[in-house]
């Protein structure tokens, strides 16, 4: 049976590290086919240190559905000071990476909740970038949409992103090394899943709570269905599932220079105190791989976290995106047991910790 592969590295520079990843993983032979790559980041929240004055994140009643109706607004400010969305120096060592692999068709792509991403683009550098090595820049909230059907979807029987996901021969999903939130972790595939929706369709923040889109929100962050396991929403890990099980990228890339959680073990109460002020730990690594699942699953493992007991992370695996199980990933690079650290999650998923 053939193993998946996920290197691992610890690196100080995004671009000597990026380049030590692709040679691990002989991405060069999975790119000479391809003619156009797509770059997924996260910037789902305004950086603290940008300073722009925030609008209600949760006002009582929604907008109505405008196109771009958020254009120059910011809603929530990010989790700590550093490490919560991809850094500008990284996907500089990417395009670069890719460029000098033969790649001439390079698309950026994100759809911000917490802030306008165009906004976003030209604050952080983005725009920039994109002009210096000839790469296009796209808001998918506002690009143009298709739907897909999801015809074993728990929460979602069909769903809508931009065309632009669609139209790419080799997708990358570039995200950070964090414990956050009601998902316990936040990798690759929470990135992928919250990323892609249309906001034409779902509206602001998705669950279209500040703006309303043209249809129904999505069943994700504010969810309806509150059931739970080790802690985390049924409902939103179905959902995480349900996208990546529809919409599949090819490599998965993890920014382990940081890593984020919550210090220890905090109630909600303290969670809410914290807000924006979570610690922010030296980790010094990058992770990657082609199978979606277990890229996410070695981070988890290196956080001290059991991804069998991160629920969107086993019914991804259940769904057929990757496995999950360490006897079937060849671990490239850095050993596990050498630089694995406690990480804390929320305290009603302490079970989730080795």
């Amino acid at each position: 049976m053939t193993q998946s592969q996920v290197a691992v590295l610890k690196t100080k520079d995004y671009l000597h590290g990026t380049k030590k990843l692709f040679t691990l993983l002989n991405v060069e032979r999975r790119l000479r086919s391809i003619k156009k790559v797509l770059i997924k980041i996260n910037l789902v929240r305004m950086p603290l240190q940008i300073g722009l004055p925030l609008t209600n994140r949760s006002p009582r009643k929604p907008a109505p559905y405008k196109f771009h109706g958020n254009q120059g607004i910011a809603y929530t400010p990010a989790i700590a000071a550093d490490g919560d969305i991809t850094r500008i120096e990284h996907i500089k060592a990417l395009v670069h990476s890719l460029i000098s692999l033969g790649v001439e068709d390079i698309v950026i792509c994100e759809g911000a909740c917490g802030w306008d991403t165009t906004l976003a683009y030209n604050v952080l550098g983005y725009e920039e970038l994109c002009q210096k090595y000839g790469v296009r820049l796209v808001d998918t909230n506002w690009s143009e949409p298709t739907a897909i059907p999801i015809p074993k979807g728990k929460q979602l029987k069909d769903f809508w992103l931009a065309k632009e996901y669609l139209k790419s021969d080799f997708r990358i999903n570039v995200t950070t090394l964090k414990v956050h939130g009601a998902t316990c972790v936040s990798l690759c595939l929470k990135n992928w899943s919250v990323g892609l929706p249309s906001a034409i369709r779902y509206g602001i923040n998705r669950t279209a709570n500040r703006i309303r889109g043209q249809g129904d929100g999505f069943p994700i962050h504010q969810h309806y269905d509150r059931k739970e396991i080790y802690g985390q929403g049924i409902g939103i890990a179905e959902t995480i599932a349900d996208v990546n099980s529809a919409v599949p990228y090819e490599l998965g890339i993890i920014d382990g220079m940081t890593t984020i959680h919550y210090g220890k073990l905090m109630n909600l109460a303290e969670r809410r105190d914290a807000q924006g002020k979570l610690p922010v730990y030296q980790s010094n690594l990058l992770l990657a791989s082609f199978d979606r699942v277990a890229v996410d699953a070695v981070a988890s493992r290196v956080m001290k976290l059991n991804p069998y007991k991160i629920y969107h992370l086993y019914l991804c695996a259940e769904r057929g995106c990757g496995t999950i199980d360490d006897e079937k990933i060849d671990v490239l690079g850095e050993r596990i047991d050498d630089i694995e650290m406690t990480c804390y999650p929320m305290l009603k998923q302490r079970s989730t910790m080795l």
